[in-house]
């Protein structure tokens, strides 16, 4: 779910899901003004996980993919203002053989459909987006 800019005004999204036992991987198109639907919305740790604990079940999560090397994955805060620290920073640098830097955010999709997002960075520096719908 993490956009790649692609020429033409397009970003390239990355899906993974099974289906009766077979894993599905694709590449998605999609235009850059899909995001403009989008907004985040800064929570707090308490409050995030309180309503995450009883929708994480039903959560999409992305295949595990790699950040580049010049983008640390403290710039995603840089760029995505507001996302909110579940784990620190400094800690997971200091701890990095076995600490997941975790961020969270609330997300409304079209002003109607909320969702909350939990973005994990892995000790390999993979990571995983998760997004656990808030609506039916």
């Amino acid at each position: 779910m993490v956009p790649v800019e692609l020429p033409f005004g397009l970003v390239s999204m990355k899906v993974k899901y099974t289906l009766e036992r077979e894993v599905y991987r694709h590449s998605v198109a999609l235009p850059v003004t899909v995001w403009k639907f989008v907004a985040l919305k800064r929570i707090d740790t308490e409050d995030f996980y309180r309503k995450y604990t009883s929708i994480k079940r039903d959560a999409l999560r992305t295949a595990p993919f790699r950040l580049s090397r010049s983008l640390p994955p403290s710039t995603l805060r840089r760029y995505l203002s507001e996302l909110t620290e579940l784990t620190d920073y400094q800690q997971f640098l200091q701890q990095k053989s076995y600490t997941e830097y975790k961020m969270c955010s609330a997300l409304t999709a079209m002003n109607v459909h909320d969702y909350l997002l939990k973005i994990r960075v892995r000790p390999d520096m993979s990571v995983v987006v998760q997004l656990a719908p808030r609506t039916n």
